[in-house]
């Protein structure tokens, strides 16, 4: 009897990157399987293996997107300064983006067909923002914003490193180093504009 072959955890997350790049390029109808495994160097069964149809592999990379955006952001200290927490979790965002790009364009493409089904993954994604959410909350307790109702403020700020990180992804910030000026700047320049407005 042939024994099922198995695939580790580096075939997977290649397939993922490769199932996003072609999403990205050209949308969940550019994604084949057989071009997904030819981009790795392996085949369709691995997919039907580790996902089980294109159908999974898409809710993955979704999945994967907002897993390694979660993580970025877990690794900021809650507590600390709160105006540091915010800049910190923006510059988290730009990381995120900026390691896996073509899940970072998947994630926010609008696309119907990658807005996952299930309660768990939809919460997983809204969590993300709900991190935001809590710094924002924080530092006006702190007095450091202006307001008692985060809601406002967190969409404005998700919307300015949104923003950042689509024209850095798209080489519009310049360079590396360029980005980074930008993103500091803008990042400060928007909490002290809060303060400013009261």
């Amino acid at each position: 009897m042939v024994r099922p072959t198995t695939y580790d955890a580096a075939t997977r997350a290649a397939l993922i990157d490769a199932a996003a790049a072609a999403v990205a390029a050209g949308g969940p109808d550019a994604l084949t399987l057989r071009g997904v495994a030819a981009a790795v160097g392996a085949t369709t069964s691995a997919i039907y293996a580790l996902f089980g149809s294109k159908e999974q592999l898409l809710r993955a990379v979704h999945r994967e997107a907002f897993a390694g955006l979660a993580h970025e952001l877990e690794r900021v200290p809650a507590g600390g300064g709160p105006l540091d927490e915010l800049l910190e979790l923006g510059l988290a965002y730009r990381r995120s983006a900026l390691a896996r790009p073509s899940l970072y364009l998947v994630m926010f493409s609008g696309d119907p067909r990658l807005v996952p089904t299930e309660p768990a993954d939809a919460e997983a994604a809204a969590a993300t923002l709900g991190r935001l959410q809590g710094a924002v909350g924080r530092a006006q307790a702190a007095g450091a914003l202006p307001g008692s109702d985060p809601g406002d403020t967190t969409l404005e700020l998700w919307a300015l490193v949104h923003g950042l990180a689509s024209l850095e992804l798209l080489g519009a910030l310049g360079d590396r180093d360029a980005a980074g000026r930008h993103w500091h700047r803008a990042l400060r320049g928007a909490v002290a504009g809060y303060d400013a407005a009261g």
